[in-house]
């Protein structure tokens, strides 16, 4: 695996930001285990329904989203597609990574989302990677070759993707600087009037979960899989200061949530 068992994190518990404030403090703290301060977990959700681009979508697609065209925008730092950001559950995983050392990209996916699998599992509901799931070995394409991608995360699906009832539930990006990754993730707890041909959780299984019930639980059972160890700490200042400094230089900028 990527980390080694036990494992010590600093735990960040449910915040709420908006948008370019949740994607700096990623960046900052992303920039300090880089630089060699402790791995951290953070668990947050939206102070207002936003969508996050990914890296390399262009903001003018999201015009074809009826449902989320008004609401709020940021540009994230990792690939994939626009997640819409409404009752759900963000999580933030930083982790050292030597690059000599790097394994993977799959394994934090693995630790990750199998831990959200087992958890689930707890309250009776059946999650499967998508890499499990019986379909079509071949694919047809577009006749020009292109192989066009659902503008929502949600809609696409990778092997380490969860799904269900047939739908994606969890799905994750990374990006790494230096010698550490970033990995985040969104659970989508139950569906929102900005993406409604999304279902969460509760509409899939029957079962209302909050973002606190699902952080505590999340954490205690990556704890007795992994033998992770949490310490609960707030987001130092050091920190909080460069991530001002990154939202209004990036994040919160037009020039960089446009360009492309």
């Amino acid at each position: 695996m990527t980390v080694a068992k036990p494992f010590s994190l600093r735990l960040f518990q449910p915040s709420e930001f908006d948008g370019p404030t949740n994607m700096a403090i990623d960046q900052a703290l992303l920039e300090s285990v880089a630089s060699g301060a402790p791995g951290c977990l953070r668990f947050y959700t939206w102070k207002r329904p936003t969508l996050s681009l990914g890296y390399f979508q262009s903001s003018a697609d999201r015009h074809d989203h009826a449902h989320s065209r008004n609401i709020d925008l940021v540009r994230r730092s990792s690939g994939g597609g626009a997640i819409v950001h409404h009752r759900e559950l963000t999580y933030s995983l930083v982790v050292p990574q030597p690059r000599r050392q790097a394994a993977t990209r799959t394994d934090l996916y693995e630790i990750m989302h199998g831990s959200v699998t087992d958890m689930l599992r707890g309250y009776g509901i059946s999650a499967v990677r998508w890499a499990s799931v019986s379909r079509p070995s071949v694919v047809p394409l577009p006749a020009d070759g292109s192989t066009p991608s659902p503008f929502l995360c949600f809609q696409r699906r990778t092997d380490e993707d969860l799904l269900v009832a047939g739908y994606k539930v969890l799905g994750s990006a990374q990006r790494r600087s230096g010698d550490a990754v970033l990995q985040h993730g969104s659970l989508v707890l139950s569906v929102s009037p900005h993406a409604p041909e999304l279902p969460g959780i509760a509409e899939l299984s029957g079962t209302r979960l909050t973002a606190t019930e699902i952080a505590d639980r999340w954490c205690a059972t990556l704890a007795e899989n992994q033998h992770w160890r949490f310490q609960e700490a707030e987001i130092p200042a050091s920190v909080v200061d460069r991530a001002a400094i990154i939202r209004d230089q990036r994040f919160d900028e037009s020039s960089w949530t446009h360009r492309r």
